[in-house]
């Protein structure tokens, strides 16, 4: 998948660049195409999913919203040392 993005962005086809003004819209794609996979394949697995999938997708909401703030917190910490 990757590599077909590759060679859409720099293909010289004018229509696919007009559609894909930017890397980063083509990087959205691949993440949105790999997470697609990864849930129907979670989803395939149905009881068989491995037992400590649950409690992290508990509190997947709440790890995506504060994860800025800790990061926040390593970078004032590493900041003296960098």
């Amino acid at each position: 998948m990757s590599a077909v993005l590759s060679i859409i962005f720099n293909a010289n086809f004018s229509s696919f660049r007009d559609f894909f003004r930017s890397k980063s819209t083509l990087y959205y794609i691949q993440k949105i195409a790999l997470s697609c996979i990864v849930l129907l394949f979670f989803k395939s697995l149905g009881e068989m999913q491995p037992k400590w999938i649950n409690p992290i997708a508990k509190i997947s909401f709440t790890i995506y919203f504060a994860h800025v703030f800790f990061l926040e917190i390593v970078m004032m910490l590493l900041a003296p040392i960098v």
